[in-house]
């Protein structure tokens, strides 16, 4: 019996005939495209490396500052020294200053250093109320009060902007600090090294040099 060409179709269906584009066939192709697709693709991407955090105080042992204090005509020198550095659970540091008075270093300052800013804890050799001396990221214009030995006391951040002193020129961030009807006191922050300068109506302090410590 001859099959008409429907027929022979059909039979070659129902036979499984190779000549058939079935559906393995067309999943195969299906697969390899895709395969072909992604390596044609571009790589991912590559995430940067971790930017370093941006600290506006130094915190190696053996950092120096040396300022000029200047007070009703008369000049001293004053020289800070950090002499410990220890890590934060948070995040950042904890740095210890000394200030070296008669050929002894003697214990004055304690700071909490991170990308958030700067927050004195000690001073004097005593641990103080947290003082935010400095608040980042920065905001110009827009002030803190959260010092609780410190109610009227309002700072307000400016800059960046370029200050030159004994020490260099700095790129600093500006802090004006306004405690009731108190002086204003303006002070000048670098990043990496700290306090540049710090002005009040009757005393001024600036940095004569600075001299950071080795790792």
């Amino acid at each position: 019996m001859t099959l008409c060409p429907r027929r022979r179709r059909l039979d070659r269906v129902r036979r499984g005939d190779p000549r058939r584009p079935g559906m393995a066939r067309l999943l195969i192709v299906f697969v390899v495209g895709l395969v072909l697709v992604a390596a044609d693709a571009p790589a991912a991407p590559v995430a940067p490396p971790p930017r370093e955090a941006a600290y506006y105080y130094a915190t190696t042992v053996g950092t120096k500052w040396v300022y000029e204090v200047k007070h009703e005509g008369m000049s001293v020198d004053l020289v800070k020294v950090i002499t410990a550095v220890t890590d934060r659970p948070a995040g950042g540091k904890v740095v210890e200053v000394g200030v070296l008075i008669e050929g002894k270093m003697v214990p004055a300052a304690w700071y909490e250093v991170s990308d958030r800013g700067l927050v004195q804890t000690g001073a004097d050799g005593h641990a103080i109320d947290r003082l935010q001396e400095l608040k980042l990221p920065l905001r110009p214009g827009v002030s803190w009060k959260d010092q609780p030995q410190e109610a009227n006391l309002i700072m307000t951040p400016f800059g960046p902007e370029r200050v030159e002193v004994a020490a260099g020129v700095f790129d600093c961030i500006r802090v004006v600090a306004r405690h009731g009807d108190g002086p204003v006191q303006t002070l000048w922050y670098a990043r990496g090294v700290g306090m540049v300068r710090w002005d009040r109506a009757d005393i001024q302090l600036v940095l004569k040099s600075f001299t950071p410590g080795k790792d």
